[in-house]
């Protein structure tokens, strides 16, 4: 289970949590990274904002959310 979250995640929202860090990565740099599709992505993408895990920046890019660096 992921100290982060309350219930355990979905396989792709593992693989695309685990692909992001601080530094702001694109759809395309998560595809690159994961080989996973589009849709999987961003389904992902939107579960993981929505349990706080991950945020959309401007240019839609997306960051590992950590409360630390808040």
């Amino acid at each position: 289970m992921n100290d982060h979250c309350p219930r355990p995640l979905h396989c792709n929202e593992q693989t695309v949590l685990d692909t992001l860090d601080l530094v702001p990565a694109s759809i395309d740099d998560i595809i690159a990274a994961t080989h996973l599709d589009t849709p999987s992505i961003q389904s992902a993408l939107v579960t993981l904002e929505l349990k706080g895990l991950a945020r959309r920046l401007v240019g839609n890019r997306f960051v590992r959310y950590s409360e630390d660096a808040a």
